[in-house]
């Protein structure tokens, strides 16, 4: 029962007000100041508040502002017998809800009060599935057209039941999809359980997956429960689900059809809540013409597949995944290092990521290990990345824009190593350049270097 606090110094007034809210299925609290209605712990709790603008202490609209201090979500609307435009104004830019003058209609204050609280609500709700849109794409980089559709087909079936297959190769982020759904479901304060089906013996397989009791087999010394216990009520995710055996396929889709299952060793039948995802990398279609994956086991988990595209196919994300690998990175080793500038992002772009983000992002924290300064210059990169980035990109420029660019990054590394040899001293590396000290101020500002990032620490 929603809860509605009146402030009206007219008793009469006041009375029939919560008579007719309470009629209408409101639970109603009442003062006749508003220095009262601040001490009431029915304020706290209220789901919206209807106040005179008139009282004998403290103003209708003081208690406004002093209410919404507190209470930024609070519905309040505002009575008056005494309207001008200017405290109408005043009201809705302190935050009132809305205005109405004295005499009115009781039905219209009851619709008035359904209004509000129900617009609150929708407020509450859109802020609720922003954070959990926040928490659930927190590894999830949105840049491009294809993983649009994605995050689409991820809010699409997250609400439901329906098993998902994830596609995709290796390291393009099945699992963060997975993750996703997860979070958007209505399980998401359920567990989220990983199987990843070619980590495991296929001898404890079966273990694994299902528990064993004590004694089932030679050092089961005691009970053990298995993923679809832990995984009960929320989700269970097989990744490489291409990799379980044979023999284990049937007992899965057992489970798929009818929720059951048998922990090893014993007779005893049990029943799994449990919704299942799965990823593979590779063509299970494929597998099932080499006899290697039932047919009747794919369609059960194809129910709603979801294609994760390589990395090469949406480098426009790369930039935004880039920032998001160096912030990770900068919490975990206590660094400061700034987002890479346009060259290294092009040697980036250019290069073809067959080990896709999983690989980006292991290059990224390689070269904030390697780095001493406050950014990732191009030799902190592998090889292959610089060699094929830098031939792509040369290869299609013009002659005086190649030169260009070869020359810029001849003298960023010129810059870095004198650096490094003086210390960060830009006096010294200024004269052992036989530049002029505020030229060679010129050329670090030029390339964004930071001397000392180059002292000694």
């Amino acid at each position: 029962m929603k809860q509605i606090l009146i402030v009206e110094d007219e008793i009469k007034m006041s009375r029939l007000l919560q008579m007719v809210l309470e009629e209408a299925g409101f639970s109603v609290f009442t003062s006749e100041s508003a220095e009262k209605a601040l001490s009431m712990n029915a304020l706290s709790e209220c789901d919206a508040l209807i106040t005179d603008l008139r009282l004998g202490g403290m103003s209708g609209l003081d208690l406004l502002k002093q209410v919404k201090a507190d209470r930024k979500d609070l519905p309040v609307i505002l009575m008056t017998a005494y309207a001008t435009v200017e405290t109408a104004v005043e009201a809705m830019k302190e935050g009132a809800f809305d205005y109405i003058v004295k005499p009115f209609d009781l039905d219209d204050m009851v619709t008035l009060v359904e209004k509000a609280i129900s617009h609150t609500e929708l407020i509450q709700e859109g802020e609720a599935i922003r954070k959990a849109s926040k928490v659930a794409m927190e590894n999830f980089v949105i840049e491009s057209l294809a993983m649009k559709k994605v995050l689409e087909a991820v809010k699409q079936v997250a609400p439901t039941r329906s098993t998902v297959l994830i596609f995709g190769e290796s390291g393009t982020g099945k699992e963060v999809v997975a993750r996703a759904i997860h979070r958007f479901s209505d399980r998401s304060q359920a567990p989220f359980v990983i199987m990843n089906c070619a980590a495991v013996p296929e001898n404890l397989m079966e273990s694994e997956l299902f528990g064993h009791v004590k004694g089932a087999f030679t050092g089961a010394d005691t009970d053990r429960k298995g993923r679809f216990e832990r995984a009960e009520g929320g989700i269970l995710f097989f990744d490489e689900i291409g990799a379980l055996s044979l023999s284990l396929q049937p007992k899965l889709l057992r489970v798929l059809q009818d929720g059951q299952y048998q922990p090893v060793g014993t007779d005893q039948v049990c029943q799994a809540d449990v919704r299942i995802l799965a990823a593979t990398n590779k063509e299970l279609k494929e597998a099932i013409d080499r006899g290697e994956f039932r047919e009747d086991l794919f369609y059960r988990l194809n129910v709603f597949p979801i294609q994760v595209p390589p990395l090469r196919e949406r480098k426009e994300e790369i930039p935004a995944l880039v920032s998001h690998f160096i912030e990770e990175y900068n919490r975990e080793l206590g660094k400061h290092i700034r987002p890479p500038g346009p060259m290294v992002l092009d040697l980036l772009q250019h290069y073809e990521w067959p080990g896709n983000v999983r690989e980006l992002k292991n290059i990224i924290e390689r070269a904030m290990v390697l780095s001493d300064g406050e950014e990732i210059l191009p030799e902190y990169l592998p090889n292959p990345i610089y060699q094929e980035g830098e031939s792509q990109i040369i290869g299609t420029m013009p002659y005086s824009e190649a030169k260009k660019r070869e020359v810029l990054r001849w003298e960023l590394q010129y810059l870095e190593r004198l650096l490094m040899e003086c210390g960060g001293n830009v006096a010294e590396a200024a004269r052992k350049a036989q530049k002029d000290k505020s030229d060679f101020y010129g050329l670090l500002r030029k390339h964004n270097i930071n001397p000392d990032s180059y002292r000694a620490q």
